[in-house]
């Protein structure tokens, strides 16, 4: 999805943000028009989704205010309702504030002429927790398409190496689509991220990018090769940008 095409999504549900009253169906089509942008998104819509039902069952009006102020609580009924647009309001604006953000950086982005990868990584700033390597990728390949690369990654005497792996469900992002033996390769299509490579200490490789940490327990491998140049023993920078193809060679004798 271009930034284009996200930047039509966020304008059309924008209009629904600012309106103070609506329907039921209109709720609905904010999940609609966001599903699919990025994990961040579809986390907050699975939320806001279950909340919405929540509130359909409970509201009896075609029309919904967006506030709970004025509304009476007076019966158990009244007070359930209440309640139910209560915790709906709750998800309605931590998603606006969500695609607020996202729409702040495609206008600040689209103004200074900044390109696609700029553009996520601003949005990458704001991903983290455990599961946030995940995002990162998720969102990388979301905003940057049109520039992933493909590594190859060569087994070269060594156990097999478990390469596939949970990545979200995205066109063109992947990792080998199963083990690789001796002798075999595999190829992995991920964004054009930079990587910061720590191969000094012994039987390990750690790598960095965006903030977020991976280490990689080395047991039985005397050398791995990126393009042909080795990791281990001393620290490396990693820009996957400056081709569409690279070589990952894991060396065991």
């Amino acid at each position: 999805m271009s930034p284009k095409d996200i930047r039509k999504k966020l304008s059309a549900v924008e209009s629904v943000f600012s309106e103070s009253a609506t329907t039921i169906e209109k709720l609905k089509s904010v999940k609609t028009l966001l599903r699919g942008i990025h994990p961040a998104l579809d986390a907050k819509l699975a939320e806001y989704g279950k909340h919405l039902d929540l509130l359909e069952k409970a509201e009896q009006g075609a029309v919904i205010e967006l506030s709970a102020e004025a509304m009476p609580e007076n019966t158990e009924e009244e007070k359930k309702r209440k309640a139910a647009l209560l915790l709906f309001l709750k998800k309605w604006n931590d998603l606006k504030s969500e695609v607020a953000r996202i729409s702040a950086e495609l206008d600040v982005n689209s103004e200074s002429g900044g390109s696609a990868a700029s553009l996520a990584g601003k949005i990458f700033s704001a991903a983290k927790g455990p599961l946030g390597i995940i995002t990162v990728l998720a969102l990388a390949f979301a905003a940057l398409q049109t520039t992933a690369v493909a590594i190859e990654i060569k087994n070269d005497g060594c156990n097999t190496i478990q390469a596939s792996g949970s990545l979200p469900p995205l066109p063109g992002l992947s990792l080998p689509n199963g083990p690789i033996v001796s002798g075999a390769s595999g190829t992995a299509v991920l964004p054009p991220l930079s990587f910061d490579v720590d191969g000094t200490s012994p039987g390990s490789l750690r790598l960095s990018s965006l903030g977020f940490t991976m280490t990689f327990h080395l047991s039985g491998v005397d050398d791995i090769t990126f393009n042909g140049e080795s990791l281990i023993g001393k620290t490396t920078t990693l820009s996957l940008g400056g081709s569409k193809e690279h070589t990952l060679q894991v060396v065991c004798n």
